[in-house]
This record gives structure tokens, sequence and C-alpha cells, in this order.
């Protein structure tokens, strides 16, 4: 390997180790949170409505009901809509070759 290129390798491999080092450091004397206090935070109601056990309720964007209301199909901006008409591309398929020299 030539000796100019072989530099360049070692200056990468420091920097990166060097950063990687720093990073870890920083990031743990920045103080963090730890995984063992998010368990123990006791949780707040932020405002939304829950029952009395706690459980998640679904936002209003969400249907409230599994079922699918059937009158959209009958809805008139519904039954405007055009069908699908596949497109004829018969004799647009391009050269039989394309990896031919033309």
């Amino acid at each position: 390997m030539d000796p100019k290129k072989r530099k360049i390798y070692i200056i990468l491999i420091v920097v990166t180790i060097l950063l990687s080092v720093g990073i870890l450091v920083w990031s743990n004397l920045s103080g963090g949170s730890s995984p063992e206090a998010d368990l123990i935070t006791p949780v707040t109601n932020s405002g939304r409505d829950n029952d009395a056990t706690g459980s998640f309720q679904a936002p209003p964007v969400f249907p409230a009901s599994k079922t699918f209301d059937s009158g959209v199909l009958q809805n008139p901006e519904y039954t405007q809509l055009r069908g699908y008409t596949p497109l004829d591309i018969a004799n647009q398929l391009g050269r039989p070759d394309p990896f031919n020299r033309y």
C-alpha cells in the first residue's frame, strides 16, 4: 500500500475512534434519562377521556365501529366516478431487444 494512502487511512481510523469515544462520553455526562426512571414515572391524565381502568381510547380520527357504512356507495359523488379503462399498449412496447446496439 502506498505510504500516503496508509497515512490517510490511519488518520481516518483514529478520528473515527476519537469521535465515537467523545460521543459516548458526552452522552453519559449529559445526564440522559435512565430506562429505570422511565419505568417508575407515574402516568398522568393529559386531559383526554379515559375510562375508569385507564385503558386507551381511540382518538376521534379512527372509526368508532369496525363495520363499513355501505351508504357511501350510493352517494352521488361516488356514482359519478368513472370505471377503470385499461390502456392499449400493444404497439408501444419499445425495442424488441433493448440490449442490442442500434
